[in-house]
């Protein structure tokens, strides 16, 4: 099973505290970009008109038919990276993508608890949080 385990820091934001991989700790800079709830990207990802890619702060988002990839925005010397390799991105499907922003908005964002875990099993995943 992979995860990526993000904590809470006194000023509100989450950070990355521990990742299985470094696909997953993507997925956690995208959350941790989120912070409020991203209604930007709920339109996003399921509508093409509004662009096939899009990015966070440190994320880049590509859709790529019923899937979209999440890759690193920059690479370790701070470059813009745009690298085309599949093995550096995290591919997960639109719905889950939109479950998991839904998940974040009414577990995490309303709810602010000290530890939150997204895990990925079986194809799909999920988000878990704990005080």
């Amino acid at each position: 099973m992979n995860f990526i385990e993000l904590m809470l820091h006194p000023y509100g934001i989450y950070t990355t505290k521990n990742f299985s991989d470094e696909k997953m700790d993507i997925l956690g800079s995208l959350f941790s970009d989120l912070g409020c709830p991203g209604d930007s990207l709920d339109d996003w990802i399921f509508d093409d008109n509004k662009g096939l890619d899009t990015s966070g702060n440190s994320v880049y988002l590509e859709k790529d038919g019923l899937n979209i990839y999440l890759s690193d925005l920059y690479d370790e010397d701070g470059n813009l990276d745009m690298s085309e390799d599949l093995s550096k991105k995290l591919k997960i499907s639109r719905i889950n993508l939109a479950e998991l922003i839904d998940v974040w908005k009414d577990k995490v964002y309303e709810k602010k608890p000290k530890n939150v875990t997204i895990t990925y099993e079986d194809d799909i995943f999920t988000i878990t949080t704990s005080d």
